[in-house]
């Protein structure tokens, strides 16, 4: 699980690229489980006028700052200290 939310947190959409048929895939030099940050991808096919195809894909990712807010919660960053008699 903390790999996961460190995947999700360090995702950027520079990781991905779109290749043949829309399929989404990792850039080299990227570690593979960084598909896991992918939430969702969207694909649309627009004809212009001219007959011209337009294919346009929408990649959303995961939540980063739910990601490092739960990694931080595990990591007991957030705690305040007690004072006495709280």
């Amino acid at each position: 699980m903390l790999r996961q939310l460190k995947v999700i947190a360090g995702a950027s959409v520079a990781d991905y690229r779109i290749g043949k048929g829309g399929v989404v895939e990792v850039v080299d030099g990227h570690a593979p489980e960084a598909i896991k940050a992918v939430a969702s991808v969207r694909h649309s096919i627009s004809v212009d006028a001219s007959c011209r195809k337009t294919v346009r894909t929408e990649l959303r990712l995961l939540d980063e700052v739910r990601a490092l807010e739960v990694l931080g919660k595990y990591l007991r960053l957030w705690e305040r200290e007690q004072e006495p008699g709280d």
